[in-house]
């Protein structure tokens, strides 16, 4: 048996300064139809990056915990959904546009 967690206060009216990068990963137990509207929500994000398979990079002056308030409201209590900050240098195997896209876009902290 599963229940509704109550939602985070919602923050949405106040947005940061600047832009900010969030890390979206995901694990759904439900049919991918049940889906669209958490797809539609990332990609309506300033800008976003989805190279492989549940997993995301979004772009937004939203607060973190506002973009995960949002995107925990269009799944189920048995999925699973991790927000984080997103942030380089990064390393591994992609398409050259995904580099760019990412060298463009992550703060690099060291």
């Amino acid at each position: 048996m599963s229940y509704l967690l109550p939602p985070f206060p919602d923050t949405s009216s106040t947005l940061l300064n600047t832009y900010y990068a969030y890390a979206v990963s995901y694990r759904f137990t439900g049919p991918p139809e049940a889906y669209e509207d958490f797809y539609t929500t990332l990609k309506n994000y300033d800008a976003w990056f989805n190279y492989t398979p549940n997993f995301w990079i979004v772009v937004t002056k939203i607060p973190m915990s506002t973009v995960a308030s949002q995107l925990r409201s269009k799944i189920r209590t048995s999925d699973w959904l991790m927000v984080m900050p997103a942030k380089g240098p990064v390393d591994g195997w992609l398409p050259k546009a995904g580099w760019e896209w990412l060298n463009s876009r992550l703060m690099n902290e060291w």
